[in-house]
């Protein structure tokens, strides 16, 4: 039951990553610095956006965790 609720963690802030924080924190990382070329900017909009959805998998996962920890305590 624990790694049932941390794989549902995991799921729930990879999807929260994807379709909520990822667009936001990388569109506001471009907004605050000047490239020089727009591939450049591909590429540092794709490694924030990457990079804020593993963040999020892996607060899912501990809050996942906490929750097991708490629910399933015997």
């Amino acid at each position: 039951m624990k790694q049932t609720l941390k794989f549902i963690g995991a799921l729930i802030g990879a999807l929260i990553g994807i379709f909520y924080f990822g667009s936001y924190v990388s569109n506001g990382f471009i907004a605050t610095r000047s490239f020089d070329s727009s591939q450049d900017v591909m590429m540092q909009h794709g490694l924030v956006y990457l990079a804020t959805i593993v963040v999020c998998i892996i607060v899912g996962w501990f809050v996942g965790a906490i929750l097991g920890w708490l629910f399933c305590r015997s």
